[in-house]
């Protein structure tokens, strides 16, 4: 979540800063005397400041990607009780190969679960 609000306030000042060079470049264009500010800032490289921001956005984007993919593709161990019997199950799944009533194995075997039968998970140390 808090992601999302990042890359959408970075997007919104990307923006802004878009919109504010070109006001600065229409205003150049204009023979007009301008004061030492805006000369300042009119030697501001701001192409340079936009692929920077591109640039961590990308980095960031791919950081967040790979820690995904690594939550993922963690190997937990997997008990399956039956509450009727009480027999145990335990299997080794991939945190990601989890769904509601069903997972599949690091082995490729797909497992669904009966109404009766519980599921418990533990990260593997």
């Amino acid at each position: 979540m808090l992601t999302k609000i990042l890359f959408t306030i970075s997007i919104i000042i990307f923006i802004l800063m878009i919109v504010r060079f070109r006001k600065k470049r229409e205003a150049s264009s204009m023979p007009v005397n301008p004061s030492s500010n805006e000369t300042q800032m009119n030697n501001m490289p701001i192409g340079w400041l936009a692929t920077a921001i591109i640039c961590l956005m990308i980095i960031a984007s791919g950081i967040f990607l790979f820690l995904y993919w690594e939550d993922k593709n963690t190997i937990i161990n997997v008990r399956v009780i039956d509450s009727g019997s009480g027999n145990v199950e335990n299997y080794r799944v991939r945190k990601g190969d989890i769904d509601n009533n069903e997972f599949i194995t690091v082995d490729g075997i797909k497992v669904t679960l009966a109404k009766t039968e519980r599921l418990e998970t533990a990260i593997r140390p």
